[in-house]
């Protein structure tokens, strides 16, 4: 990680082609906490960007993700399925995190 809040940057990989780690590094763009985060790659052979949404709804927190990814060239082509798996992950860990948070909501957890 390098910096906080817009312009900092994390190091990523994701499972490309083969299984091989292809670097998937992005950068925050944009931050409204607590309603939203952008970011945009800026490693590898696809450079998408996207956002995290954050708004209350029933007694919660609605969280929409977003991504846009072009796909121009060939490399971009090859490696849409990847993306579409990363895509699909985030969803995942979002589903994760919810039922973490659901489970200890309400346990008070010890302090440091």
């Amino acid at each position: 990680m390098s910096g906080s809040g817009v312009g900092a940057r994390f190091r990523q990989g994701v499972k490309g082609p083969g299984g091989r780690r292809i670097a998937a590094d992005y950068e925050i763009t944009g931050s409204e906490p607590p309603r939203r985060i952008a970011f945009k790659a800026i490693a590898g052979p696809v450079r998408p960007t996207g956002e995290y949404r954050f708004e209350p709804a029933d007694g919660g927190t609605r969280v929409t993700f977003s991504l846009d990814a072009q796909f121009g060239s060939l490399k971009g082509l090859a490696m849409s399925g990847a993306v579409q798996k990363s895509m699909d992950a985030e969803v995942a860990s979002l589903k994760g995190l919810k039922q973490v948070l659901e489970t200890t909501a309400g346990t008070d957890a010890p302090t440091p």
